[in-house]
């Protein structure tokens, strides 16, 4: 059932119930309009029960599928930050876990303002950002302001980026584990790497 099917059982339902309540408001039977509007309400509450608002879709995509894209986004893009904007951490800059434990919260500190959103600890590995302790102080922003500071942040011109450079920073760390022989020195070098690698798994 989709979003469309949903309003419109919804609103049905409410029209045939409110006709009821107003014969009864006519009639004099109050009690029977108060009975409509329980029924009004247990039929709300059945739809909820029915249907699982993360699975409510706009005919193309749900909103698990959104909130799910919407974390994937955030993390390719604060991962790719310069490391003194960005941190994540376990608890607020009060001290308290986020929520209560079980998730953590992800913040930039852009020169447009600052942005922050909060993830499920399921999460965590995804945002290869610094981690503190505690969270910088969240600055107030709303929903709409971190939308409009990282509009205003794409817009601004930003610096080239040294793909080589970048490699040897993100990836040289992860791998070196793996790869003890020779360093990242040249693209020809992370290639090779990256060819031995997949000898490696192809043969594990």
């Amino acid at each position: 059932m989709n979003t469309n099917d949903v309003l419109n059982k919804l609103i049905a339902e409410i029209e045939r119930l409110y006709d009821i309540a107003r014969e009864a408001s006519y009639n004099g039977e109050i009690e029977g309009e108060m009975t409509a509007y329980d029924k009004i309400l247990s039929f709300i509450t059945s739809l909820q029960q029915e249907q699982d608002m993360g699975e409510v879709s706009d005919g193309y995509h749900t909103f698990n599928e959104l909130y799910y894209y919407r974390m994937l986004y955030n993390a390719a893009f604060f991962n790719l930050l310069p490391k003194d904007m960005v941190h994540k951490s376990k608890r607020h800059h009060t001290g308290e876990e986020c929520f209560g434990g079980g998730w953590f919260i992800v913040m930039a500190n852009l020169p447009t303002g600052q942005v922050s959103n909060h993830y499920e600890l399921k999460d965590w590995d995804l945002f290869r950002v610094p981690e503190k302790e505690f969270a910088d102080e969240w600055d107030g922003h709303t929903p709409q302001e971190a939308a409009e500071r990282i509009h205003k942040y794409l817009l601004q011109e930003q610096p080239e980026v040294n793909l080589e450079k970048e490699i040897d920073n993100y990836l040289a760390p992860i791998m070196a584990w793996q790869i003890q022989e020779e360093p990242f020195t040249s693209m020809e070098n992370i290639a090779r790497h990256f060819y031995k690698l997949g000898l490696n798994a192809r043969e594990k």
